[in-house]
């Protein structure tokens, strides 16, 4: 019962972290090709 909560949680965790790392990384590229020109 509680590893299904927490399976649960880190299933929620990493479907809102896997987009927002991914706009981080997107963002920070985009700076760098702003800085760099």
């Amino acid at each position: 019962m509680v590893l299904g909560a927490i399976g649960n949680a880190l299933d929620d965790i990493i479907r809102i972290a896997v987009p927002a790392s991914a706009a981080g990384l997107r963002a920070a590229s985009i700076a760098g090709i702003i800085i760099g020109a």
